[in-house]
């Protein structure tokens, strides 16, 4: 029945696209009273707000992080107070080489294959489909991932007061914590107007401490290289042992910092001193006969012409766009579970002890299956 369900979604129409990655939602889905402002500090959305998962510690695993995205780029937020990971994807960083997708016989057979579908007739609306619409033959290609995205702090010593949470209705991605006597917010989001993902990292008094910048990546070919003192270029090629060479990729970051000072190191950049640094990040493939470097490039100059208040602004604006566009409750969570961290109220799902209907979950898919898994 779920192959089924996978062959109808060729026959919907289509829709629009969600411009943020989500999870999964706690449906305490009470309509919010306003949309979150645009402001560049990095203020928590705070327990009060309905559609917010958060937790008490870092990822431990992949599945743990938080996703944001765009539809085109993505990333997995993990919070670590010590050496923050945040994994990148880009949606046409593929092995192998380009393969001719359509079946020459799937318009003389599309309409059949609806009917049978709707007849309910769904064995037989599946053979005609692996037969006359699904391309012959297998693939010999596969989705990579982008690379990483490190913020290496050096060992942060005792964590005050951590936080790590994802807004439903912002898609905004915020880490809040206290190490060493220094608050430290950091935030991260996948800009659709802006084509970038952006992180920001603020202190309060006496500022940031130092801390290095880094781009990798775990498979294939990579070279990274700094460019002037505030800046990084990994590019390279998707590889893999069974299959043929796939896209070639470009990726660029540009650091930005309020009174701190930026400095260019082996395969990285070094930020000290000051009150906040941003990050953006554009990225890039010759899938479809692009340049990776010359289209990387351009995002980020344009991106850069913002500054940090302005593409957050656009990208919440943009993000309730379409999430606005419904609202839906499934009453009010049990008063147990009111102010827990959502891995806690989960548990209590599970175990049948907590949330009565309001407490159940809502996957929400923004972007595309084989986004939802793990980097090979």
């Amino acid at each position: 029945m779920d192959r089924m369900r996978q062959i109808s979604r060729l026959f919907r129409p289509a829709t629009p696209p969600l411009t943020a990655a989500l999870a999964l939602a706690l449906t305490a889905c009470a309509p919010a009273d306003s949309p979150p402002d645009a402001r560049s500090t990095l203020e928590p959305a705070g327990p009060a707000e309905p559609r917010v998962l958060w937790f008490a510690a870092p990822a431990a695993e992949w599945v743990e992080a938080l996703p944001v995205g765009n539809g085109r780029l993505g990333a997995m937020v993990f919070g670590d107070t010590d050496r923050e990971r945040i994994q990148l994807n880009e949606e046409t960083v593929w092995t192998g080489a380009p393969i001719h997708e359509l079946n020459p016989r799937t318009r003389e057979h599309i309409d059949e294959a609806r009917r049978l579908l709707f007849a309910g007739r769904y064995v037989a609306a599946e053979t005609l489909v692996n037969d006359s619409v699904l391309r012959r033959g297998g693939t010999r290609s596969t989705h990579q991932t982008l690379g990483d995205l490190w913020l290496d702090f050096g060992e942060a010593g005792p964590v005050e007061g951590y936080r790590r949470e994802l807004s439903l209705d912002s898609a905004l991605a915020q880490v809040s914590y206290r190490a060493n006597g220094v608050e430290i917010r950091r935030e991260v989001f996948a800009s659709a107007p802006d084509q970038v993902i952006a992180v920001r990292v603020e202190c309060g008094e006496p500022g940031c401490p130092a801390f290095e910048v880094q781009l990798s990546r775990p498979e294939g070919s990579a070279t990274v290289e700094p460019v002037g003192a505030d800046g990084l270029r990994m590019h390279g090629r998707a590889t893999h042992e069974d299959h043929p060479p796939g896209v070639s990729f470009e990726a660029r970051l540009l650091a930005r910092t309020d009174g701190g000072r930026l400095s260019a190191i082996d395969q990285g950049l070094r930020v000290e001193g000051g009150r906040s640094a941003t990050f953006l990040l554009s990225a890039a493939t010759d899938y479809g006969g692009g340049n990776p470097e010359a289209d990387a490039r351009a995002a980020l100059e344009r991106a850069a012409a913002r500054d940090y208040a302005e593409l957050r602004a656009a990208h919440i604006a943009d993000h309730q766009r379409l999430f606005g566009r419904v609202r839906l409750s499934l009453g009010s969570s049990d008063s147990t579970t009111v102010g827990l961290p959502t891995d806690e109220r989960l548990e209590r799902v599970k175990g049948r002890r907590g949330p009565g209907p309001g407490g159940a979950l809502l996957p929400v898919r923004a972007l595309p299956a084989h986004r939802q898994l793990p980097p090979r």
